[in-house]
């Protein structure tokens, strides 16, 4: 197995690791209340949907670049890796690349 391969992977538990950590900091809002209000202004419908979780927290979508831009790394890893051991199985064969 080519190191290429063993820093994706290691790179993709990293992104995990980054997606767990949002999720985390996600929950620890929607249990401090900080919920967007109903769409249509329904203050009654707005509490309904936090108590059942269902409601939207209020949090940048831009804390999900780095497990996104981690996930990328580690594709680019693993396609390094595949193309390293499929090059080296089609010249032992004897194929033309």
């Amino acid at each position: 197995m080519p190191v290429s391969a063993g820093w994706g992977l290691l790179v993709c538990v990293m992104a995990m690791v980054a997606a767990a950590a949002v999720e985390w900091y996600r929950l620890r809002l929607f249990h401090q209340g900080k919920v967007l209000p109903a769409l249509d202004g329904n203050q009654a419908q707005s509490i309904l949907s936090h108590r059942d979780g269902s409601g939207i927290v209020d949090m940048n979508v831009f804390w999900q670049v780095p497990q996104y831009l981690l996930v990328g790394l580690s594709e680019v890893g693993l396609l390094v890796a595949v193309l390293l051991c499929l090059g080296a199985v089609l010249l032992h064969h004897g194929a033309v690349m």
